[in-house]
């Protein structure tokens, strides 16, 4: 059984594709990325060139490192929204699609606090994207010669959208899903659950739970598998559809919605043909462009696999030292985590020990304390933010503290409340006699808080 079996997908298919997907990207820059562009660009916002090399192991070499004015960073994300366009209107597409992957590649190192699983899966499936040919229908600039590896770019497609929902589903295994426990605590997260659903207790909450774990299982092995009949095809779409729009129907996460979406319209059986058979010649672009092919389905694999082998559902006495050794001498590399496919699919995977929202509280000289996120007094309501870029960023650091071992936390933690007590004297033009991490959560119905960090000058 061969894994460059004929993947069987429509021109309209390819296009549609193209579409959803770069308008999901346009949607993600637009409304996550965009109104956080002075905190993570600008050398007077919160993140500096110096915070990100002091937090952020995994950083490569970034075009932000030599391009440092306001000017150049606007020019940057002007360049990306024009490539962005001529990607959806099909106007050299392939080359829009490699440069505009360089370009978000960069502009999401940079905004590490913002984004997390939705940004990996964006970068991972567009730069498979560039070995198809999206731009046969429906675009400006045509090209109707398919190239010669888009079926086996299409298996690793599948491949990996198939590994994000088995991970996902695996991940999941901590007893609150399998309980019920899970929905209920959930729905009472004030950063991602609907607001209709706060203070909601969920009937049959435990078939429910388990369902979402079932349908991701399904979805991950129907795209892993071989897609020898429509019938695997629509199965496979449908599921996805409905994940999602199970996930949707709960939490605020459109975003990464929009995404699966676009998948689903790649893969969706409408009108299927194959293509035409193409002469195997062993051109020097034959070569590479397989070559990089099956170097990203490896890196998919092995990443994938390492995120599973150390997590904490998998037993210590079960691994082998030698692939212990190896993956972790894969892992040192900082280029490799850097990298788009430095996977990680454990959303909600385990729960923290609480559900709720982080506020930075100063108190000013005159005891008045004032909520430095948003910039208006501490209120009596949980989660304010002026923007979804400001709720991601809240939500990194609250996953952040909860999910990583606090001795290994510690250290970042207190370069963050420098930065953000040296950020806010900036903003505010005021001297804060203390700084504090708020985190505020519902107890026995009651809204309270507990200090998790604080900062003195």
């Amino acid at each position: 059984m061969s894994l460059t079996y004929s993947v069987q997908v429509s021109p309209k298919n390819l296009a549609l594709f193209r579409i959803a997907f770069g308008l999901a990207i346009c949607f993600h820059l637009t409304v996550y990325v965009l109104p956080g562009v002075n905190t993570y660009f600008f050398s007077n916002g919160l993140i500096s060139e110096s915070l990100v090399n002091k937090l952020s192991a995994f950083k490569a070499i970034s075009i932000f490192d030599f391009f440092k004015t306001p000017d150049a960073t606007i020019s940057i994300f002007v360049l990306t929204y024009f490539l962005l366009g001529c990607f959806i209107v099909g106007f050299y597409a392939r080359i829009a699609g490699i440069i505009l992957t360089f370009l978000l590649w960069n502009i999401f190192q940079r905004c590490f606090l913002a984004g997390g699983a939705e940004r990996i899966y964006c970068m991972c499936v567009l730069i498979i994207t560039n070995f198809l040919n999206l731009d046969q229908v429906w675009a400006v600039k045509k090209n109707v010669h398919p190239t010669r590896h888009q079926s086996f770019a299409l298996r690793v497609i599948s491949v990996q959208i198939g590994m994000i929902y088995l991970c996902s589903a695996l991940l999941k295994s901590d007893q609150a899903w399998f309980n019920g426990d899970i929905l209920n605590r959930i729905t009472a997260d004030p950063l991602n659950a609907h607001f209709f659903w706060q203070n909601v207790r969920i009937i049959n909450s435990r078939v429910l739970s388990i369902s979402l774990v079932v349908t991701e299982c399904i979805v991950g092995i129907l795209f892993l598998i071989y897609f020898r009949s429509k019938t695997f095809q629509l199965l496979a779409v449908l599921f996805l559809i409905a994940c999602h729009c199970s996930i949707l129907i709960f939490l605020n996460l459109w975003h990464f919605g929009f995404y699966a979406f676009a998948i689903a319209s790649l893969f969706f059986p409408f009108n299927n043909h194959k293509y035409q058979k193409i002469p195997s010649i062993k051109t020097t672009g034959n070569v590479v462009s397989k070559a990089l092919l099956i170097l990203i389905l490896l890196i998919i694999t092995v990443k994938n696999g390492s995120a599973l082998y150390f997590s904490s559902y998998y037993p210590k006495s079960l691994r082998y030292k030698p692939i212990t050794h190896l993956c972790h001498f894969i892992n040192r590399f900082s280029v490799s985590n850097a990298s788009p496919f430095n996977q990680r699919w454990d959303l909600y995977g385990k729960l923290p020990e609480r559900f709720g929202c982080l506020i930075l509280v100063g108190n000013m000289s005159d005891s008045t304390n004032v909520n430095l996120i948003t910039g208006g007094k501490v209120m009596n309501v949980c989660c304010h933010y002026n923007n979804l870029s400001q709720k991601e960023h809240l939500e990194i650091i609250r996953m952040l503290y909860f999910n990583i071992n606090i001795e290994l936390l510690q250290h970042p933690m207190d370069v963050l409340k420098t930065a953000y007590a040296d950020y806010y004297k900036r903003k505010f033009n005021i001297t804060f006699n203390r700084l504090e991490w708020r985190f505020y959560y519902i107890n026995n119905g009651e809204l309270t808080y507990k200090v998790l960090f604080s900062y003195v000058e």
